[in-house]
């Protein structure tokens, strides 16, 4: 007989703060739906993360017919299976080598197939191509920049500093945030993709709405850096526990 889980121990599993999207619309639904598939079926993690690649493949299919209203759904649906997985996994401690690969392969390929979906179905706008191409560049850059922030961080730990009064600023910002569970960074990877493959679509891929998109994409990773460093720095300055995606803390 499987050990009964309840809802409030799965929302104690969840992470310390996120973003307002994820926090008020993501997140309510994942733990719902984990909390079904935790307590009354054996599915891993890994076999959510499945079907979110299907529901993802699904998605790219509707896209690429211009069926907007099938697609939105299972875009959605593939974007909840990914905080699904992680949730049951932390819950039921049975995360494993193979899900964390799927997890990760499984973003990449959500994203490439639904923008090039998105461009295929709309080859007559070359604007909106280069725009949705100018997003995926943007993206992975992001990926190296988020490499690269684990470098700054050797250095830090090695090398004598001061923590100026803007860093000291966004400190402050993010401990009041996280008393309403709030992330400092508010506009990250959920937020974009429900710009690109939710609202846009539903306004004809307005392309003034999509500038403003990775207008603020790119804001936001130049801001993610500068608030990354002065974390860092808080963290090693009074040897604190920080999450970055480089490691799991900063104090080890």
């Amino acid at each position: 007989m499987n050990k009964y889980y309840s809802f409030e121990k799965i929302k104690n599993n969840l992470r310390k703060s996120d973003t307002l999207i994820v926090k008020f619309f993501y997140v309510p639904i994942a733990c719902r739906i984990a909390y079904i598939l935790i307590n009354y079926t054996n599915f891993r993690p890994y076999f959510i993360s499945l079907l979110g690649l299907i529901s993802g493949f699904c998605s790219a299919y509707f896209f690429l017919e211009n069926k907007i209203f099938y697609a939105i759904p299972f875009f959605l649906l593939s974007i909840i299976s990914d905080f699904t997985d992680g949730l049951v996994a932390r819950v039921k401690k049975n995360g494993n080598v193979i899900g964390i690969l799927f997890d990760t392969y499984f973003d990449f390929i959500i994203l490439i197939l639904n923008t090039l979906a998105i461009i295929l179905s709309n080859s007559d706008n070359t604007f909106l191509s280069l725009l949705m191409i100018t997003y995926l560049i943007i993206h992975f850059i992001e990926s190296w920049i988020d490499f690269g922030i684990f470098s700054v961080y050797k250095f830090l730990k090695k090398n004598k500093f001061q923590i100026n009064f803007f860093e000291q600023r966004l400190i402050k910002i993010k401990n009041h945030l996280e008393k309403f569970k709030l992330r400092t960074i508010f506009f990250s990877y959920q937020e974009r993709f429900f710009c690109l493959f939710v609202i846009s679509p539903l306004i004809n891929f307005n392309e003034t709405f999509l500038l403003l998109t990775i207008f603020l994409t790119i804001f936001f990773i130049n801001f993610k850096v500068i608030f990354d460093v002065a974390l860092m720095k808080h963290s090693i300055k009074k040897n604190i526990k920080q999450s970055f995606k480089f490691r799991e803390n900063t104090n080890e």
